[in-house]
């Protein structure tokens, strides 16, 4: 095995991007979320988007200490990440919505849709979305999880 333990020899490539999770108690979690190689994506590696819409109910944290947490995403309000490979790509939707989450929070940001849909409404957009919604403001893009967003009011 060269010197490789077994769980190395397994283990599938990451990139690393550094995020805060908020969960819906008000812990913050600070690490970093490992998002997984994938032929399919630009970039080559998963989105933060995939990650959390996918129908896993945890996703992997390693935090500042070292330890991994495992992250329940019904429990998760928000997750805060500078993704690689998230730009606005041309035929995209784009919303200005202010959102009021669970805790009473307000944001006001960009909202983006990968593919135009056939209707452009903010609340078609919304009730196509999966179970996170990206949401792109002054501090960069946030990834609220739609089960803790009390209200959206569509600013466009």
């Amino acid at each position: 095995m060269g010197g490789r333990t077994l769980s190395e020899l397994y283990r599938a490539p990451t990139e690393s991007a550094p995020t805060e999770v908020v969960l819906a108690d008000g812990t913050l979690l600070r690490g970093l979320l490992h998002l997984h190689a994938d032929a399919h994506t630009p970039g080559g590696f998963e989105s933060v988007q995939h990650l959390l819409d996918d129908p896993e109910p945890f996703f992997a944290v390693t935090l500042e200490t070292g330890q991994v947490a495992l992250v329940g995403k019904a429990q998760t309000e928000e997750v805060r990440c500078a993704a690689p490979h998230e730009d606005e790509l041309p035929g995209t939707t784009v919303v200005l919505l202010e959102v009021v989450l669970s805790t009473g929070e307000r944001r006001t940001g960009r909202v983006v849709w990968g593919a135009r849909p056939t209707r452009s409404r903010a609340l078609d957009l919304l009730n196509a979305s999966e179970g996170f919604l990206r949401l792109v403001d002054e501090r960069g893009a946030s990834y609220l999880n739609l089960a803790h967003l009390r209200v959206a009011y569509p600013l466009d």
